[in-house]
């Protein structure tokens, strides 16, 4: 009667082996990945006191950026000139 439990016991623990191992392999939290952008975590930090008003405002300026920061294609310098061959 207990003979099937010694054909039953290496296929848990093969079973087992795999899950644990595929779990660590994913980061350890199943393969759900976070998708929080680095301003709704600051959100969140600030909200739950974490950090002060300034804290959050200069890091707030740090992640988003101006109008004058940005740059357009038409204010990039274009290097180099024309390159095609004249024959």
């Amino acid at each position: 009667m207990t003979a099937w439990l010694w054909y039953l016991l290496p296929v848990v623990g093969c079973g087992l082996m795999m899950y644990f191992m595929m779990n660590m392999s994913m980061g350890g939290d199943g393969g759900r990945a976070t998708t929080d952008r680095p301003l709704d975590l600051l959100q969140k930090r600030y909200a739950s006191g974490e950090i002060t008003t300034e804290e959050f405002e200069e890091r707030r300026r740090r992640l988003e950026p101006d109008d004058a920061t940005r740059t357009q294609s038409s204010d990039v310098p274009k290097v180099g000139g024309d390159r095609r061959a004249t024959v």
